[in-house]
């Protein structure tokens, strides 16, 4: 495995799942749009670290959801 971690995001609207597992380019993309959309206090995600084999792993310090 290479030293960056590999990550998936999870997209939240009032706390509920909005979108889940998606890579970091469509988050990215996705983050973007909606963004403006909505108010910042009813969107959040969570990064989700793997490992090489898929398993989830805690994410690198600093690096922490919004």
């Amino acid at each position: 495995m290479s030293t960056k971690e590999l990550a998936i995001y999870h997209v939240y609207l009032r706390g509920d799942v909005l979108f889940k597992c998606l890579e970091e380019e469509d988050f990215k993309v996705i983050w973007d749009k909606i963004h403006h959309e909505f108010f910042k206090e009813e969107l959040s995600y969570e990064r989700v670290c793997l490992d090489a084999y898929g398993n989830e792993i805690p994410c690198l310090i600093g690096e922490n959801s919004f």
